[in-house]
Parts: C-alpha cells; structure tokens; sequence
C-alpha cells in the first residue's frame, strides 16, 4: 500500500519538481566549470521559496568581496517577470555584482525588456543560461546529464522576439567567468556636449562636488541647462542617477516605492503587484541581518511591506518612520560601494508637505554619508512659479552644509555658437534674429531653432523663415514655449490630454499601450529634445510653466477629454489603471462616473486619516466635496473640519488658506437649522480659538473659550464632548500665559474632573504639571513627558499629532535636572526624529536647548553654534513664542568676551517680542511669591546683563517699560548677584553665572 501511494504522489509531480535536485546538481557542476582555476568559495544554499538563490560564489578583490548569486529554474514555460523579479532586488540587496539564472527554457519577451532594463540602471550584471546553452556546455565538457533532465533542457522559443545581448553568455570567448562578473555601467559619450563645452568650469565644479559626495543646490531661471548639466555629468562618469520630481507624489508611500524601485532599477508596475508574502519577507532579510535591535528590524519590514503596498502595520504611523525607511535605502545603498550613486531633485519646492520632510532628512543623511544630493532650484520669475505651497523647505535644507551653483545666461557669442551647432547651413543674419527673438536661454533658443528648422524643411525659403522666427514675442519665456506647445498641441492632442489626465506623469507602463504610431514617438521625442517633457521611464513635463500652459490648452475641452479618458481605459484595461488611483479618479470624473470616484475618494480619506497623509486627506476632501453635489452639509461641515485639524497639526492654522477654510466652515453652519448649529459652532469656535491663540492673542482666545469652561463649571459631570474639552484646554492654556501657572493648574484640575478619558486633555495637563516643575523639581517634568509620550503609542494609527513637541520637552527637562548624559540622550533621540520629520520649529527649540545644555557644560563655542542654529530654524517657521528665547541665549552668549560679537540687533529683537507677549502677564504675577523663580523673572535680569555687556545700561529703561518700578530694589540685588556668580542663581534657569533661556 505505502509503495502504492508513493507512485501515485510521483506521477501528480511535474518535470520541474521530479528532476529539481538533479537540474541543482548539474548546475553546481556549470559553476565549477566556469570558474575552474579561479580561486573562489562555492556554496550551496538550502532550500528557500521565497525567491532566494541557490548557489552563490565569492572573490575578493582588492578592498572588498565581490558575490555572484546563482538561482536554478526548471519550467515548462519560458521565464516570465514574475519567476525572476525577488531574486534581482535580494541579490541586489545582499551586495552581489551579478546574478545568473540556470534555466531549462528561456525567458519572455516582457522578461527580457525589463531584465535588459534594470541592467542599464544598475550595477547588477545580469545573465541567462537558457536550457540548450547549460546542455550544450555540460556536453562539451563531458559533464553527465540524468536522462529525463536531458529531456527537458530546451529553449522554449518566442517567434521574432528580440534578443537582449547584454544577458547572454558569449561562448565563442574564453573565460566565460569574466563575462559573469563584468560590470554594466554607463560608458561616456565621447564628444563633450555643448553645456560642457559652455559652461566648462561650472560642470569641472560639479563633477568635483558630487566626486565629493557634496550637497549641491544648482540654481538659475527656468530654461538655462541645470537638468542638460546633470545629464551630460551622468553621461560623461559611471553614475547611478536616482531622478526625483518630487511634486509628482502626493504621500510618502508614493515616493518611496519610487526610490527603492529606481535603486533596484526595477520599474514598479511591472512587479510589485507579483511579489509573495515569502519573497518579500526574503527582500525585508537584509534589514534584520543587519540590524541589531530585533524591534527595529521588525518595524522596518514592516513600513517595507507598507510601501510594496502588501501588509500594513501599527508601527507605520510611528515618529521614526522616515528615519527607519532612509536608514533602509542608505543600507542598500552602502551595500554596493562600487556604485557611485547621485540624487537628482526637481520641484522639491512644491512637493507635499510630508515629501518634503522625507526628502530634506534623506538630503541630511546622504550628505553625511557623502552620497551626492543635487537640488535644482528655479528662481521665481512668473507667477507661476510662486505657487509653492511651503515658503521654508529651501531655506531649511540651506541649513545643511551645501554648495551653491548658479548657471548663468548665456553670453551672446556662446548663444550664436549654439545656433550655429544646430544650424550650420542657415546665414549668419539669421543666426542672428534668432538670438534677438529667443534670447539667452537654452529653452527657448531650441525651441525656436526647432521652429525655425521645420518651416524651412518643408519650404526651402529663408524669407519664410525669417518671418516665422519673427513671430515669436522678443525673449518671453512663456510665449515662446506657448506657441511651440500650440503647434504641438494642435497636430496630435491625444499626447496633451493624456498627460493632463494622468497628472502630468504617464507610467511607463502606459507608454507603449498609449503611443503606439510613429508621429506619437516622434512628437515626444521632439518634446523631450525641446525641454518640454522628460521621458526617464515615466513621462513627465519639466517646469511648471509649461504644466500650466498645457492646462490652460485643456482644461476646458471636456468634451474631447471625455473622448480620451474612455480611449485610456479601453487601451490600458481596468487591472492596470486600478494601480494608480489618482489617475483612476481622473478617468472616472471625466466619465461622468461619479459615483464611483466618490466611493474612492471616501476609502482614499480613510487611509489618509489612518496613516497620517495630511496632504492627500486635503486633497482628497477638497475632491469629494466638488465632485458630490449630492453632499449634505453636515458631511460638507466634516470634511472641513479633518482639513482645519490638519492644519492645526502641521501648525498652518494661521495660514491665509486656512482662514479661508475657516470662512467656509462659517459660511456652511449657517446653512444648517439653528437647533443643528450648536455642535459645529463649537468646532468652529475651537478652530478660530487656536489660531488666535497661536498667534499671540491670549486675551482674546480667553474671551473666546470662557462661555464652554463655565458651562463645564456649572454642569461638572463626566463628559466625552472632545471639542467641548479642546475648547477648555485652549482656555487653561490662554489663563496660563495670561495670569501664570497657578490659575490654569486650577482650571486643569476641574477640566480633567470633566474629561478622564480625553486624550487632548490628559496630555496638556500632564505638560502643564511637566512645565510647572521645571524649576523645583525637574525628575518630575521627565515623568509627565514620558507619560505622554507612552499614551500617544497606545493611539495607533490615528489623525491626532505625533508628540514632537514632548520629545524636545522631555531633553529640556533633563537638562534643568541637570542630568547632562541623560539629556544628551533625550537631545539626540529627539534630534532623530525631529530633524527626519521636518518639524522646523522644533528643531528650533531642540538646538536652543542643545545650546543651553552646552552652556551647561562649559562648553561656549558648541553652545554658541548651536543657539546660532535655533536662531536660523526659528526665523524660518515665524513662531515667537519660542523664538525670543534662543535670540536672547545667542544674544547672551555673543556678548561674552572671547565672541566679542554684535549682538545688539538680535537683542532688541529679543526684548520687543518678550514685551508684546509678556506685558500684560507679569502684571498678573508679579505678587506672587514664585514670580522670583520664574522663567521670566530670569528673563528679564538677563535681559539687563546683556545689554550691560553690549556697554549700554538699560536697567531703568526696562523697569520703567515692563511697569516693576515697585521691585526695582529686588531686581537690582539680584542682577549684582547673577553677575557675581551667587550661588542663589545654581538654579534650572542658571549655571556658572550664566543665565539661559531653557523652559
């Protein structure tokens, strides 16, 4: 019976799985054979089915070990995408140069295309054993085949189909082995390319830069060759050029599924919709081989999972995301020293926000880990162009130690020799018209010659030529590439409207299912030579002019975008378009298939909310309310209300958008019943009341809230109304800065009577007791920053805010605790994960306190580089309730003696924003007997000290301003005593006669 069950299990078996351990035992023997008389290491590896490799060989050379991956396939089948696609991005990954693949068959022809692909983009060196090659070189060299695997060891052929050279053996050499282990690198073109030649010192100064692994911002005016520089850099040296437009991505999923992609040089759409739980948990390996902590490692394969869009995770929505996803791709990267790697960023300007932040801290590290970054920066010319939606990304990243390039126009003599490279039978005169019609840009110097060339193609006449030169607008960037654009537009629409409908970035596996005619190729290809398009795998336009002139050209045909939108998804299929959801609504819309779109947009704003993609939750609702006409007010009322929360939370409440947001709101609730109206009046209420209060207002934020605080007053039982309880806190809060600590210790205590179970409240009470025990007892603000801190992980995936804010609290607290190794850590944790967020005023506040803690140390010039570095964040994100703090400490600690530096403007800065927040509140707390130990008692003796340094005494003036004439004797006392170093000032606010502005 057993015997009888066992054939009958054998013969259910298929070739591949009856002759596996015979195809693994031949194939060692090929290996041996190729590299006979070279000394390596060959290994077998154990069976994985996760897409892994099963052999692998190692040579050293010279300074570090080279792998070569070897993975056996026996099908019945030729090779397709999804049989070869892991075993790339894991020996990738893992460091190998090359990888081949022993076959029984061959591979597709959509195998080859992206196999031949990834081999120009990438350093892995791909070949391909087909199954009548592995025979015949076993046979030729008297190696024995089993008889049933002979059988088998065939090519499957495709009629036709194109042969890929670069992943074929060449048999007819000797030392096949050199051929495995060669290098596909870019070669250099040869002639130097105009740009060079042009502008040769610049491009000498970059190739010395990215040699260097520098950060460089190449700045000019839209048209004048960045981008032309880049590529003939790229060209002219062995480059793995990573190209980002990062305004192309709308979260950060998005963006790094692109990055890692183009790492691996893979296209996505071809494969990360075939990937197994099992090859991705053998993509995710390298992460937990090299990383220590097994948590870490687990987090990160599981933001990895997120990204391939297969699984996702608790830990996703964690605040060191960013850090963990860039510490991957710096891994990968660090994996392939033979690689010199190169970040091309386009459009970093108007990214969304949390692209920016991602990309700013990839910036950073790269930087430090001397991988080149190259951000292109247009300057504003147009109107455009100022349409960015963040005013301080560049500023930020200016931050980051950088090299500065700006191309210039070109000269007039430079011009006329670039017309004549491209003109060289047409008469100087013209040469001539063309520089006084197109000017001194690239851009439109091509644009025009293009022009001017097709007239006198088609009409031999240089009178005809002239004229049509003549028609362009004398050096108007705009109008010239306008009416190129038109031309273009009005011979083959079909190319525009397909780039309007996908957002302006065709996949590239739309391409050959949407361009399929010779004009189509060709009009892109022009477009591409013009500067108009880039066409680096996906199709994209290259500024924002022409983006906006193409919409202007068809945003109101919507009757033939109607027409092209039901083209698109006849020729693309519904499988396909369902991998890009932005084009998805796109399509939908303009056919008129709402309902569906809405459907989407309602799910797209869940996962907004869940992973905390504030930018496409904006969008997304901005979406769903214009395209739902059908929207009720109250559904209308809550889409607005998950926007102004987002903009409290990335603290644009303030913002001009945001107002009118807020307008909206307003607008909206009186649409409702007035019995209806109450619950929104409240948020409305909580939306204005903190805009108010972040803008200073305190008085008026009080006014605001005290109606909800007396109402909690006079009806004190258990509530779990969050608004009515965001509303009270903005009233504690508004009564702290107003009238101190004591009193809003009050109003908390009845506000969490109230609300136990509310997140906002328990966390502002806990940082209120935090912030009121800075000064006496320290080890007691550490306790509440960490509670905090540990409440908000048990949140999950949520749209409330990452507590940024208590992770720079809980640094300061140890730093009045005076625990200095202890803050040293709290700073550097909390520099990780703020600095990889791009939380400015933060980062701000965080070097501020770096520096006090520096001062702390004694260690004067650390602390002054610092406070000069909070100065600069702060300024950039406008905050001056934090910012008066870090002028003053810099201020402070350029007036002393070694420094000896101007810190007279910084100081007055200082002093009229101390003055305008704090007038009213030290009339209110002067009394009190803790007024002598608070932070702006301390505030204002330094105050006094320093300006005493810069030789001018101010004492009576700032009395006499701040109205404390009726302490004038105590604060006298007690500034000849901080001068002398009085061991009454070794407090949370002082160290070494120093005073510092920490809390």
């Amino acid at each position: 019976m057993e015997q009888k069950n066992r054939d009958f299990d054998n013969s259910k078996l298929t070739n591949a799985q009856k002759y596996n351990q015979d195809f693994e035992n031949l194939s060692i023997d090929i290996i041996k054979l190729l590299f006979q008389g070279i000394p390596v290491e060959i290994r077998k590896t154990n069976y994985t089915k996760d897409g892994g490799y099963d052999a692998v060989v190692e040579l050293i050379d010279q300074a570090y070990s080279k792998k070569i991956y070897f993975e056996c396939k026996l099908r019945s089948k030729n090779l397709n995408l999804r049989d070869i696609a892991a075993n790339l991005i894991i020996a990738f990954n893992e460091g190998a140069i090359s990888l081949v693949i022993l076959t029984n068959v061959d591979y597709t022809e959509q195998a080859g295309e992206n196999l031949n692909s990834f081999c120009q983009k990438t350093i892995l060196n791909i070949k391909v054993l087909t199954g009548n090659e592995t025979k015949q070189l076993a046979e030729n060299n008297h190696i024995s085949i089993p008889t049933g695997l002979a059988a088998i060891l065939q090519n499957k052929k495709t009629i036709g189909r194109q042969t890929y050279n670069v992943l074929r053996l060449d048999f007819t050499q000797t030392n096949l082995y050199k051929q495995i282990i060669g290098e596909n690198l870019f070669n250099s073109t040869g002639e130097q390319p105009f740009i060079i030649k042009t502008f040769y010192n610049l491009f000498c100064s970059l190739k010395h830069h990215v040699k260097r692994g520098h950060f460089i911002i190449l700045r000019s005016p839209v048209g004048t060759g960045k981008t032309s520089l880049i590529q003939a850099l790229t060209n002219d040296n062995n480059y793995h050029l990573i190209h980002i437009i990062a305004d192309s991505y709308i979260s950060p999923s998005q963006f790094l599924l692109d990055i890692l992609f183009d790492i691996w040089g893979i296209p996505y759409s071809s494969i990360v919709q075939e990937f197994t739980d099992d090859n991705i948990e053998a993509i995710c390996k390298v992460v937990k081989e090299h990383i220590v902590k097994n948590e870490t490692a687990q987090i990160t394969s599981n933001i990895i999972r997120y990204i391939l869009g297969k699984e996702t995770s608790q830990y996703i929505t964690d605040e060191n995301f960013n850090f963990f996803i860039c510490s991957y791709l710096l891994n990968i990267i660090s994996y392939h020293p033979e690689i010199k790697y190169l970040f091309h960023i386009e459009h970093i300007e108007y990214a969304a926000q949390e692209v920016q932040a991602l990309l700013s801290y990839l910036c950073r590290i790269a930087q430090r880990n001397s991988i080149c970054c190259i951000i292109e920066e247009d300057e504003e010319e147009y109107q455009v162009q100022a349409s960015s939606p963040c005013i301080s990304l560049l500023e930020q990243l200016e931050r980051i130690p950088h090299y500065t390039i700006e191309i210039p126009f070109l000269e007039e003599s430079q011009a006329l020799d670039f017309i004549s490279t491209k003109l060289p039978e047409i008469p100087l005169y013209i040469h001539k018209l063309i520089y006084k019609q197109a000017g001194d840009r690239l851009l439109t110097l091509s644009a025009v010659i293009s022009y001017a060339k097709e007239i006198y193609t088609q009409t031999n006449s240089f009178q005809k030529m002239c004229k049509a030169i003549n028609s362009f607008p004398q050096c108007e960037l705009p109008a010239c590439i306008e009416m190129i654009l038109d031309k273009f537009y009005y011979r083959n629409r079909k190319i525009f409207e397909y780039m309007y409908l996908c957002n302006f970035e065709i996949p590239e596996d739309f391409v050959g299912l949407l361009f399929t005619s010779t004009e189509d190729l060709e009009d892109i290809e022009a477009l591409c030579h013009l500067g108009f398009f880039n066409a680096d795998n996906t199709i994209t336009t290259t500024n924002l002019i022409v983006t906006s002139i193409i919409k202007r050209q068809v945003s109101s045909r919507v009757f033939s975008l109607r027409r092209n939108a039901n083209k698109l998804i006849n020729l693309l299929g519904e499988s396909l378009i369902e991998r890009y959801p932005e084009i998805k609504l796109n399509l939908l819309y303009y056919t008129d298939n709402l309902e569906k779109a809405i459907e989407i947009l309602k799910k797209q704003i869940i996962y907004a909310k869940k992973y905390r993609h504030y930018t496409e939750l904006i969008k997304c609702s901005e979406r769903l309310i214009n395209y739902d006409v059908n929207l009720n007010t109250p559904d209308k009322l809550q889409l607005l209300s998950d926007i102004l929360e987002v903009k409290i939370i990335k603290k644009e409440i303030n913002t001009i958008e945001a107002k009118k947001y807020m307008q909206c709101y307003k607008d909206n609730i009186s649409q409702l019943p007035f019995e209806d109206q109450a619950n929104f009046k409240k948020r409305y209420d909580y939306f204005f009341g903190k805009a108010v209060f972040k803008n200073g207002d305190y008085k008026q934020s009080l006014e605001l809230t005290e109606q909800y605080y007396k109402y909690i007053e006079e009806n004190s039982t258990s509530s779990e109304d969050e608004w009515l309880a965001r509303l009270c806190v903005i009233y504690a809060l508004s009564s702290k800065e107003l009238y101190g600590n004591n009193l809003a210790l009050e109003n908390f205590n009845k506000i969490i009577r109230v609300f136990p179970h509310s997140y906002s409240v328990c966390k502002e009470y806990q940082s209120h007791i935090g912030c009121m025990n800075f000064f006496h007892n320290p080890q007691k603000s550490i306790e509440c920053f960490q509670n905090i801190i540990f409440e908000s992980k048990k949140l999950g995936n949520t749209l409330l805010e990452i507590p940024f804010h208590e992770y720079v609290d809980l640094a300061m607290s140890a730093v009045c605790a005076k625990k200095y190794e202890e803050a040293d850590s709290y700073c550097t944790e909390a520099l990780k994960i703020i600095e990889s967020n791009g939380i400015l005023g933060e980062l701000g506040r965080l070097y501020n306190i770096k520096g006090c803690l520096s001062l702390c140390k004694q260690n004067y010039t650390q602390a002054k580089e610092f406070f000069g570095q909070a100065v600069a964040y702060l300024d950039v994100n406008h905050y001056p309730l934090y910012a008066w703090r870090a002028y003053l400490n810099y201020a402070s600690i350029l007036a002393l003696p070694q420094f000896d530096g101007d810190s007279l403007p910084i100081l007055n800065k200082a002093y009229h924003i101390f003055k305008t927040i704090y007038t009213n509140k030290l009339q209110m707390i002067l009394n009190n007997a803790k007024f002598y130990y608070s932070r702006e008692y301390f505030a204002i003796l330094l105050f006094m000290k320093v300006y005493r340094a810069n030789g001018q005494n101010k004492d009576d003036f700032i009395i006499s301003d701040l109205n404390l004439n009726d302490l004038k004797e105590c604060i006298m006392k007690n500034l000849v005593e901080a001068e002398q170093d009085s061991p009454y000032y070794e407090s949370s606010y002082s160290t070494q006669g120093h005073i510092f502005m920490i809390a």
